[in-house]
């Protein structure tokens, strides 16, 4: 009669080992959600191709007041200078920021900017953009998200 040696798959699993496979599997899985949170973080939310000019249909804002343009993704607002636009794209790493009174905030990394656009906190290296704005003959208000232009230019109320 001859002897066969033991069938290692029919042997139950020790407790050690089973311990050993429960443990392997959940490194793995924090390795890989620990991956995938690092290349969100290094990913900016924004890509793709820059804006097309984006006409605002006669804009009548007080002194003090904002309108967000999504298909700009800018905010159009007036100060006592006139009006003009900020891009609504944080300078760290391309979220949208949302508003806050008085300024605007980026809800991937807090931070912060004023009404006009300048960084207040947290890791943004620069002030918003500043965007071209022009009027056009029907009155109408047009946004260029592709031309950044000085911070200081104001357009004009149309009388």
């Amino acid at each position: 009669m001859t002897t066969h040696p033991p069938n290692d798959s029919l042997r139950p699993t020790s407790r050690r080992r089973f311990l050993q496979w429960l443990i392997g599997g959940a490194l793995g899985l924090s390795a890989l959600a620990v991956a995938r949170a690092t290349g969100r973080f290094l990913t900016p939310p924004l890509t793709g191709e820059q804006p097309q000019p984006v006409t605002v249909p006669n804009p009548a804002l007080a002194v003090g007041g904002r309108l967000y343009v999504a298909e700009a993704r800018a905010y159009l607002l007036r100060d006592s200078g006139g009006y003009f636009a900020l891009s609504a794209v944080c300078t760290h790493l391309g979220c949208l920021v949302d508003e806050r009174n008085p300024g605007f905030q980026c809800p991937c990394h807090d931070s912060r900017y004023d009404d006009q656009g300048r960084n207040l906190t947290g890791p943004a290296p620069r002030p918003l953009d500043h965007l071209a704005i022009a009027w056009t003959h029907e009155g109408d208000l047009v946004i260029d998200p592709g031309l950044v232009v000085s911070a200081e230019e104001r357009l004009s109320p149309v009388s």
